[in-house]
């Protein structure tokens, strides 16, 4: 066999001889010519194709290997994307099952050490968008193409990415968690606006407006931290509580939002080791370290020692939970991991975004977070993993302003909190309205899991506001069962409501005593603290069933002293036990087993005159 080949992709031999490819032994016709053959071989890199008869054989090669592949120059750069293309020249004798963009910050990325953006398939010219660049920063890049002999790459190429984003800051003046995405100094990133009260801030001996958070268990503390120095830049994955005021300039005023806060500088490099708090049920303020969003599933969805909720603080976005017509009342938005349910839409946290987590109740949580770019989250919906559940969501509306509550039925549910449970966190504004679902164990959630729907159940439902007024109750992204519909029972008026998709019931709400949420930057440290009401009687229920609940505020005050049969009966683990006084008196409620003896002290106080509602639970009491 006699032949010659180069950077070709195919080569054509004419046979003098030919012998077995794989034992060396010729094959010739009786007289000595060759025997008539029709086959494929494969030697040197090269797949060939045999046929003819006698001198006449040809062999026709083919290339074997990885696809041969070309890259255009980026374009369309701004600080996070860029448009970048290329071509497959040729296959390499395989079908191109991929191909794309793949690019690092090191030259010659390649799939397994840079980031994969995948276009399309097959032979040809190709182009897409590439987002979740790091700005101002130098990426290398290299166009790929893989079939099932391997993957080809282009020439290393680079461009610089845009260094300027910004923070738009919009609504009123309020709190804000934010984070900054770069090594730049506090000073000159809050420049734009009014600062005091720290060194390289405009007002030096003002009051503090700007905090870290502590590494303490409490959640109700008031400890946090003041930030002292702003000539120095936040730590990477930090997160700051930051009062923002009306006036950019306190002597000059004038003052309006939108604020913009423009950053010019080099994105946070991926990095290992940010500290948290180590203390069990701590909480640790943490910050996107990114000029592009993050997933939180992808950032804490497996971590051990961390609950799966994350808590952000919406002051007022463009939804209107954060406040219109000036009423600038805020909510916590939160997500729940595995289940995938809360108003932080997708669990996606923004760039320059501060937020929370929590340890679990174990010995101690997470040392550390490795913000990675694997984390980054572009555009569109982030698809987690979602058990099969049953939900609602509970939203209250009034006064021009509006908070939710979510209801989550699944197998990792429980009386007591799950670690995929959200606190109910109190507002850190003036102008509020709080909506929550408390669980047996006294708590009230932001996201709270229950086990099953199985069981006859009543769950309160508390309503706060610091405005009364009138204010309406609706329901929405249900998945429910048919054969076990749920139903909202005012307890003061005695009405009820099915429960269904957008149904909805309106009624007066008085307004309550501020539990911390009333902050004023000038005077008050702000603090973080769980709704701590304990409502023994709770006004509103969601229940499984709607005719044993009537009003327990009747229009005429009990004229005797009456104990009502439990309900459900039986139950397991949770029962409500209503009563009347017909004057104020001290009641002891206690509840006694089947042996007479006494296993748990309900009520032992002065109760005022009225019917009352207690509720018991016995998942903590032996079988």
């Amino acid at each position: 066999m006699s032949g010659t080949h180069s950077n070709v992709s195919s080569v054509t031999f004419r046979i003098y001889a030919f012998g077995d490819v794989a034992t060396g032994v010729e094959s010739q016709a009786p007289g000595g010519g060759l025997a008539n053959f029709d086959g494929n071989f494969s030697l040197g890199g090269f797949n060939f194709t045999v046929s003819g008869v006698g001198s006449d054989v040809i062999v026709t090669g083919t290339v074997v290997g990885p696809p041969e592949v070309s890259s255009t120059v980026a374009s369309d750069i701004s600080a996070t994307s860029a448009t970048i293309g290329g071509e497959v020249l040729a296959d390499g004798g395989g079908a191109v099952l991929q191909r794309g963009v793949v690019w690092g910050t090191s030259e010659n990325p390649t799939i397994e050490s840079g980031n994969v953006a995948e276009i399309g398939s097959g032979l040809g010219e190709f182009s897409g968008e590439v987002s979740k660049l790091p700005f101002g920063t130098t990426i290398h890049y290299r166009t790929f193409a893989t079939n099932s002999n391997g993957t080809g790459y282009s020439n290393n190429n680079q461009f610089q990415t845009s260094s300027e984003i910004s923070l738009e800051l919009t609504g009123e003046p309020g709190w804000r968690l934010i984070s900054v995405p770069s090594d730049v100094n506090l000073s000159d990133f809050l420049s734009p606006i009014w600062t005091q009260g720290a060194a390289g801030s405009d007002y030096e001996p003002g009051p503090a407006h700007i905090f870290r958070w502590p590494d303490v268990s409490s959640i109700d503390s008031e400890s946090w931290v003041a930030v002292t120095d702003l000539n120095q830049p936040a730590n990477a994955g930090e997160g700051l509580l930051i009062y923002v005021f009306q006036d950019d300039d306190y002597e000059a005023g004038g003052g309006v939002f939108p604020k913009s806060l423009p950053l010019n500088g080099t994105e946070f490099a991926p990095f290992a080791n940010v500290t948290t708090n180590t203390n069990a049920e701590g909480f640790s303020l943490l910050g996107n370290p990114f000029g592009s969003a993050i997933s939180f599933e992808e950032l804490f969805g497996d971590a051990n020692g961390i609950n799966g909720a994350v808590y952000v603080w919406d002051p007022n976005d463009n939804s209107g939970d954060g406040g219109t017509g000036g009423a600038a009342s805020g909510s916590w938005k939160t997500f729940s991991t595995g289940t995938g349910v809360g108003d932080l839409t997708n669990g996606k946290i923004a760039p320059f975004q501060g937020f929370f987590v929590q340890n679990t109740a174990g010995a101690g949580g997470v040392s550390s977070v490795n913000f990675q770019q694997s984390a980054k989250s572009a555009d569109g919906t982030f698809l987690g993993k979602v058990n099969q559940q049953h939900k609602l969501r509970v939203e209250l509306k009034g006064q021009e302003m509006k908070d939710a509550a979510w209801l989550v039925f699944n197998n990792e549910g429980s009386t007591n909190r799950s670690i995929h449970d959200a606190l109910q966190l109190s507002s850190m504004s003036q102008n509020y309205v709080t909506a929550s679902i408390q669980k047996p164990d006294g708590i009230f959630y932001d996201i709270a899991h229950l086990q099953s729907l199985y069981d006859e159940f009543a769950i309160p439902i508390h309503f706060e506001t610091s405005k009364q007024g009138t204010f309406t109750v609706s329901f929405s992204d249900l998945e429910l069962p048919d054969y076990m519909p749920l139903y909202f029972t005012d307890t003061q008026t005695g009405s009820v409501v099915r429960i269904e998709d957008n149904s909805t019931y309106e009624f007066d709400l008085n307004k309550t005593s501020a539990h911390s949420q009333s902050k004023q930057a000038q005077s008050n440290q702000p603090q973080l603290a769980m709704s701590t009401s304990n409502s023994d009687n709770p006004r509103f229920l969601i229940t499984t069933n709607p005719g044993e609940y009537t009003s327990i505020e009747d229009q005429e005050m009990p004229t005797t002293l009456r104990l009502y049969p439990n309900y459900p009966n039986p139950f397991n683990p949770v029962t409500q036990i209503k009563y009347d006084l017909p004057e104020s008196a001290d009641v002891r409620l206690e509840v006694y087993n089947t042996q007479g003896q006494s296993v748990a002290v309900l009520i032992n106080g002065t109760q005022s005159a009225g019917t009352h509602l207690v509720q018991f639970d016995a998942s903590s009491l032996s079988s």
